[in-house]
């Protein structure tokens, strides 16, 4: 959940086990509510671009700076999309800031407290990436590591990842 600076309360999730495969049974992408009713959620919006069609375990979301952001989480058939949108001003309505192929095999993410490093894991390709997104709009690869990478999280002071490999 998360309140943005209008007072609107919003709460996302991902529609989709992953993405190709329950296509034909399940509507996709991440559904956008709002919570102003918490007995009564409202369906405002969905999130059909790449990532947000497969984000499988990599939805992030920074209270700090209202971004949320996923890679394409299916390890066989996607690039690695990473999708990035401000929720801060209306979270009923995500704003796309970009949508960029530097997640590599995505699976997994994680989200510098800050809010301003985007964590890409594929325990597939044994890989982590390390994304620089102070500028939702042109995000730049910051680091690129060979690591078997399924479950993904940063320390609150931002200075360690941990990672669970399979």
């Amino acid at each position: 959940r998360y309140t943005d600076s209008a007072g609107h309360d919003c709460a996302y999730y991902d529609t989709t086990l992953m993405y190709p495969t329950n296509a034909l049974d399940q509507e996709g992408g991440v559904n956008v509510l709002d919570m102003s009713d918490p007995r009564n959620p409202t369906l405002t919006d969905r999130l059909i671009t790449p990532a947000m069609q497969t984000p499988h375990e990599s939805l992030v979301l920074s209270r700090q700076r209202g971004i949320l952001a996923a890679v394409a989480g299916n390890l066989t058939t996607q690039a690695g999309v990473i999708d990035i949108y401000d929720i801060s001003e209306d979270c009923r309505h995500p704003v796309l800031k970009s949508s960029t192929p530097m997640g590599f095999l995505g699976h997994e993410s994680g989200l510098a407290p800050d809010g301003r490093t985007f964590y890409s894991a594929s325990p597939s390709a044994k890989t982590l990436v390390a994304v620089d997104i102070s500028n939702p709009s042109v995000p730049v690869p910051l680091w690129f590591g060979n690591y078997d990478s399924h479950g993904l999280s940063i320390s609150n002071d931002g200075n360690r990842a941990y990672v669970a490999g399979t």
